[in-house]
């Protein structure tokens, strides 16, 4: 008759006055466990978190900046941010410089019958599509382009021919808004008007504010 060995007993009995060996991680066994590092010292800990809080303040000081500058249907610069770049583009403006700076306000003819037609959320991707597309064409320009809210956009040129690629602008834009967009199935159609100021007497008002946004 063949005997089995009985397994011994878990957790195995403890001798008096012995002491039990700490249970390792798994993998840590002879690999220097416990770790002999030292502690950090208080200094140093004190500067690890001041550096860990000041980039977390760093990045939500970001995140609210971009909120504030930021259209949150299109993602373009939004009226505010506009009005920060024209201010810091005509400060350093030179008064005879008539050409160094131009801007654009396009407002988008036929939107308002699109959302009563179809409804918001078909006008809300209308002037996303609209957005994607002038966005193109303000690269291509060298341009910034800005939502102001609703249907009116802004485009904003400074530099060497600045009044001579607004008019090029002006008719890209155009060209671009003559062809239907397809949304769902549904074929919409807006137009465009738009308004030009030239320089510092007309983007920029006496009273030391931008004007006309």
């Amino acid at each position: 008759r063949s005997h089995r060995r009985r397994p011994p007993p878990w957790p195995p009995a403890r001798t008096p006055g012995t002491i039990e060996p700490p249970i390792l991680p798994r993998g840590c066994a002879g690999r220097g466990w416990p770790p002999s590092r030292p502690p950090p010292s208080p200094r140093t800990a004190l500067a690890w978190m001041s550096s860990h809080l000041s980039l977390g303040l760093q990045r939500r000081e970001r995140q609210a900046w971009e909120l504030a500058n930021t259209d949150a249907l299109t993602l373009l610069p939004n009226r505010h941010a506009a009005l920060q770049l024209l201010n810091a583009k005509t400060a350093d403006l030179r008064p005879d410089a008539s050409s160094g700076l131009t801007v654009l306000l396009a407002d988008l003819d036929g939107f308002k019958e699109v959302n009563d037609i179809y409804g918001h959320h078909i006008g809300d991707r209308l002037l996303k599509s609209v957005s994607a597309g002038f966005s193109v064409i303000a690269e291509n320009f060298n341009a910034t382009l800005s939502r102001l809210g609703g249907d009116e956009f802004a485009f904003i040129l400074d530099g060497d021919e600045a009044t001579l690629r607004a008019t090029d602008l002006s008719r890209a834009a155009l060209g671009f808004l003559q062809v239907p967009i397809e949304i769902d199935g549904r074929i919409t159609r807006v137009g465009m008007s738009i308004g030009t100021a030239f320089g510092r007497e007309q983007v920029h008002g006496r009273g030391g504010q931008v004007g006309g946004l």
